[in-house]
Formats: structure tokens, sequence, C-alpha cells
């Protein structure tokens, strides 16, 4: 009895995490679609709002009352990974390197904003988030790639899309590890 139990558990645990990777690479394509449409050199109001919706979502799946202040520096988080993947690597000619940097500090950032409302702060969680972070941003590299290859003596129309399904895939798979951080329970979890 306890085996079919612990089963349906595994299970609904599995769909109810299917279930938020879809919302937010729903959010994170939504946003980048509409909020970046000239990334990064585009009209830079929008930037501003671009994780907007991600903390947003963030505050109404799992962080409850008082534990929504934790998203309120998230948007901070995005501009300093923003600005980061900038300096570190956009003005060069790598095309991993901006997206990894980003990726990783952005999900280094978002891992402290939810360990402040679901303690404890552990090395693992850390760890684990900013490997998340980092290889979900892989696919930004085909971004850049193009990035680098646009002509820019043409104009910002010239500049590619909006990288919509890499930060639909980075949202997705950030947004569910944090999900899965906040239904952790504080015994299951390794203090380091």
């Amino acid at each position: 009895m306890t085996t079919r139990t612990s089963e349906n558990d595994l299970l609904l645990k599995g769909l109810k995490c299917a279930a938020v990777a879809i919302l937010f690479a729903a959010c994170g394509g939504w946003s980048a679609l509409f909020c970046l449409p000239h990334f990064p050199d585009g009209p830079g109001s929008l930037v501003y709002l671009f994780p907007v919706p991600f903390a947003l979502l963030c505050a109404i799946l799992f962080l409850p009352n008082v534990q929504a202040l934790c998203a309120l520096p998230m948007p901070v988080v995005w501009l300093i990974a923003y600005f980061t993947a900038n300096f570190v690597g956009m003005a060069g000619g790598d095309e991993l390197l901006p997206g990894c940097v980003g990726g990783l500090v952005g999900a280094l950032g978002l891992v402290l904003c939810v360990s402040i409302g679901y303690p404890p702060f552990s090395l693992k969680r850390f760890a684990v988030g900013g490997l998340v972070g980092l290889i979900s941003a892989l696919p930004f590299a085909s971004w850049v790639q193009a990035y680098h290859a646009t002509d820019f003596n043409r104009g910002p129309a010239a500049n590619p899309p909006a990288p919509t399904y890499a930060f639909a895939i980075w949202q997705a798979s950030v947004g569910t590890y944090l999900y899965l951080l906040s239904s952790a329970k504080p015994s299951t979890e390794e203090e380091d």
C-alpha cells in the first residue's frame, strides 16, 4: 500500500514540475518576445520590464504571503546578470561565455532570493542552482553567434530577433528548480 502511495506521490510531483516548467517556459518566451524585440541594443525601457513576469510567477506559484517579498529583488538580479553577461563577453567574439556567465549569475541570485524565504542557505543549493543556470543558458550561444555576425551598419532592424527560445529554456529550468527548492521539506535537504 505504501509503495502505491509513494508512486502516486512521485507521479503527482512529476506532473506538478512539468506544469511549472511549461508555465515558466511560456513566461520566458512571452517576455522575450514582447519585452526584448531588439535585445540587447533596442529600446531600453522594455528591457527593464523583462524580469517582472518571472518574479510575479514565482510569487504566485511558490512565494505566498510574506515570502513573496523575496521576489522583489528578482528584477535586480536580472539587471546584474544582464550587465555581467554584456561586460564579460558581448564585446568579444566568444559565443558561450556571455550566456553562461549571465545564466550562472542569474541563477545564483535567484537561489539567494528564494533561500531567504525558504532556508537553509546551503552550498548544495547554490552549486546545483548555478549548474542549472549555466547549463540551461547554453542555447544563448547560437543567438550570440548571430548577434556577432550582424552587420551593425544597417541599424537596429538588422539585429537578430530576441533569443526567445533561449529565455524560455532558461526560465523553465531555473524556475522549476526554484519551485523544487520551495517545495522541499527542510529535513530532506542536507545543510552544508
